[in-house]
């Protein structure tokens, strides 16, 4: 079973959290040393598409941060977002083909940020040490209502059976493909 990990060490309550932690996850910090690592990013409500990665990425920093201006976070303390990894098992990681299955699968994930009204970036990355992981980057600000976003103990379990029955649902459609590609 994948696992859900909060991110509870760092900084995530100053004024640079959003652009820290989107740029880490989308490896994109100047003088990233693990580029390599990336395999996709995205995001079900946030513009993080474009020609231009750098513009890509400012795009989605700049939502992100236009919901909490919008609803005059600066003058409030507190978590500017939330961090989440969702690391899978080798057996689990080696039902995904290609990148565009593991596209789809971290964008049905992130649906479950979006439904409750939060913006969400995500990005898969690889390595040898880590294995697949996908990061969840959630702004703490509902969109609709700028209610924060609380999470405990029990609401990260739900999320990660929520995310495990998707993954089953992703490795049952994946074994109908046939294919002699892997990225794995």
């Amino acid at each position: 079973m994948a696992k859900l990990i909060a991110v509870t060490t760092g900084t995530y309550s100053n004024k640079n959290a959003v652009d820290n932690t989107i740029k880490y996850i989308t490896r994109t910090r100047e003088g990233e040393n693990r580029r390599d690592e990336l395999l996709i990013y995205g995001s079900p409500n946030v513009t993080i598409y474009s020609d231009n990665e750098s513009d890509a990425i400012s795009k989605a920093i700049r939502e992100f941060k236009d919901i909490q201006r919008f609803f005059a976070v600066d003058g409030i303390k507190g978590r500017r977002v939330y961090h989440e990894i969702l690391s899978m098992l080798d057996e689990e990681a080696q039902s995904f083909t290609n990148l565009y299955q593991i596209e789809l699968f971290a964008l049905e994930c992130s649906h479950v940020y979006d439904v409750q009204g939060h913006q969400v970036v995500y990005a898969s990355h690889y390595s040898e040490n880590l294995r697949l992981h996908i990061h969840f980057i959630v702004n703490t600000y509902n969109y609709a209502s700028g209610h924060k976003f609380h999470s405990y103990f029990s609401d990260c379990k739900s999320r990660e059976e929520i995310f495990n029955e998707i993954l089953q649902k992703h490795i049952r459609d994946n074994k109908k493909i046939i294919t002699g590609y892997s990225w794995y």
